[in-house]
């Protein structure tokens, strides 16, 4: 009986870090997800700022 619950708690040991290893993959690609949009946020607002900016010149240029 006791090696029966040795075997039970050895398995119960490797699903929980199989479990621990699904869970922190995941977590990674969620993480580089975000990043990734966060990234394309910024260059959008980069983008955004500079076509102001240059508007912005443009405009003056003219006066």
């Amino acid at each position: 009986r006791e090696e029966d619950a040795e075997e039970v708690s050895a398995m119960e040991r490797e699903e929980e870090a199989e479990v621990s290893a699904i869970l922190r993959e995941e977590e990674a690609e969620v993480s580089a997800i975000e990043r990734e949009e966060e990234a394309e946020e910024v260059s959008a607002m980069e983008r955004e700022v500079e076509a102001e900016e240059l508007s912005a010149m443009e405009r003056e240029e003219e006066a």
